[in-house]
């Protein structure tokens, strides 16, 4: 193996300064073959135990790779025809107990290209009662000859194995790795419960390549098994051709139920589905109900904010935002009032009756939406500021924090935010001139007298900064802009 590598890893850059002679290369191909081994199976093992295995000839780095994975291929076939003329199917089945279990659909793949008699079909379909390596080899042999044939000749199979007496719980192997399309799902569905629930349970769909009323087929069988891991997987792909309502109960589905093993959801399949909601006419207290859900999946970002709806929310509804004050401070009236936090749990929770929709620690939660809010109240985005928008939102909070306890928390989340709004820079339009802090945002922290609001303004303007590196001697030339 080692002498196979290093003539393929020279020869495949035969211009590198590293590169051995050919001269040099040719000597060690001697040994190469004087020390191959006699069996035929352990001559070509190698061939299937990589995904792309190394040729002591090397190859060009200018093949592209469509053209080296067709010679691959061809070589492949070329080695078992040969073993499978001189030797038969049953010493072709002995390799396939020498290689790893994520290398044995390309045995099956390429097998297919060379058996055709019926009684070896016949005896392969044996590995279909295991649930190992043999099993991904006949399942990729199937996909590869139902490619080389018809769906047909997959049907008939199905038919002579339940002939020969194998049980649903085996024939429904048959069908799993099959590219799914209507054809193949009419034909399941006139077998039995036995075959149509392990078809629906253990299917990959890929969707994609579907119609789109086959797409909301397949996607209303993945939620009735209660595959929401595979529906959102799969609605990702094809988020543009769902119906909204069909992405809803998907991305409901998925936070009620136990995630499975064979996926794993990423935050941008989210954002996809989220980007296509958004696209849409939907509810604006569904699509709030849903950020808040998929919190703790999308993250927290201190750029373009992952949930819109909800930081606009507290900007422009006070009695949102001193809910979510709520969850995560106490109030200083009575500490063992716990009625705002319940209310705002069920309000977040309410889908269906599901006691645990909500996986994450609500309070931590709030804290990082409220750590993260970045929509200031009374600004619009090309932060034109409305003052009666803004003092109205200002006094109603602090009335309603004042009644809950909380005005010294929410007066210090004020503060921060006031300190969100971007400062004087030369990409501003310099027909525009903005004092910082703008006047109605001095004229609300002078009149509030609050410790609490000046704090956290304060404590804001240096943390939005982050760090900074310089010169011994430089100073504050970089912040001289900031007082002109």
């Amino acid at each position: 193996d080692e002498l196979r590598k290093m003539l393929h890893h020279h020869r495949s850059h035969p211009d590198a300064h590293w590169s051995l002679p050919e001269e040099v290369l040719q000597r060690y191909e001697r040994f190469y073959y004087a020390l191959e081994p006699k069996d035929d199976i352990e001559k070509i093992w190698w061939l299937f135990t990589e995904h792309w295995p190394n040729f002591p000839e090397g190859h060009s780095i200018k093949t592209s790779y469509s053209e080296r994975a067709q010679q691959l291929q061809e070589r492949r076939t070329i080695e078992l025809t040969t073993i499978y003329k001189n030797h038969g199917l049953m010493k072709i089945l002995e390799l396939l107990e020498e290689i790893p279990e994520n290398q044995a659909h390309i045995l099956g793949f390429t097998l297919a290209n060379i058996v055709t008699d019926e009684q070896e079909f016949e005896e392969l379909a044996k590995f279909l009662k295991v649930d190992d390596k043999h099993l991904v080899f006949i399942q990729t042999f199937l996909h590869r000859k139902l490619l080389a044939n018809t769906k047909k000749w997959v049907f008939d199979y199905y038919e002579k194995l339940k002939a020969l007496g194998y049980d649903s719980a085996t024939l429904a192997k048959i069908f799993v790795k099959l590219p799914a399309d209507r054809e193949l799902w009419n034909f399941v569905a006139q077998t039995d419960d036995v075959i149509i629930d392990y078809y629906w349970k253990s299917v990959n769909l890929a969707l994609f390549l579907l119609t789109v009323k086959d797409k909301e087929f397949g996607m209303r069988k993945l939620m009735n098994y209660g595959r929401f891991t595979s529906a959102v997987e799969e609605a990702s792909h094809i988020a543009d051709d769902l119906e909204k309502d069909t992405i809803i109960e998907v991305l409901y589905g998925f936070i009620k139920s136990e995630p499975e093993q064979v996926f794993r959801i990423h935050s941008y399949q989210i954002e996809i589905l989220f980007d296509r909601l958004e696209q849409s006419e939907i509810d604006n207290a569904t699509m709030i109900q849903l950020e808040w859900l998929y919190m703790p999946i999308l993250g927290y970002s201190y750029g373009d904010t992952k949930t819109p709806r909800l930081h606009k929310e507290m900007s422009i509804n006070p009695d949102f935002f001193m809910d979510v004050i709520s969850l995560v401070y106490k109030s200083d009236n009575s500490v063992d009032d716990n009625s705002d936090q319940e209310k705002v749990v069920a309000a977040a929770e309410a889908v269906d009756d599901s006691e645990s929709i909500v996986k994450a620690d609500v309070a931590y939660q709030a804290y990082n939406l409220l750590n993260h809010w970045s929509s200031i109240p009374g600004v619009d985005e090309q932060l034109n500021i409305d003052d009666d928008a803004l003092k109205n939102w200002v006094n109603a909070v602090r009335k309603k924090a004042s009644e809950k306890g909380l005005l010294h928390a929410a007066d210090n989340q004020i503060g921060s935010i006031f300190a969100t709004f971007p400062e004087p820079n030369g990409k501003m339009e310099k027909c525009k001139p903005i004092s910082w802090p703008p006047e109605p945002f001095c004229e609300i922290l002078e009149s509030s007298d609050s410790t609490e609001m000046l704090s956290g303004f304060s404590v804001n303007c240096y943390n939005k900064r982050g760090s900074s590196s310089r010169s011994a001697f430089d100073g504050g030339t970089r912040e001289h802009h900031l007082v002109k």
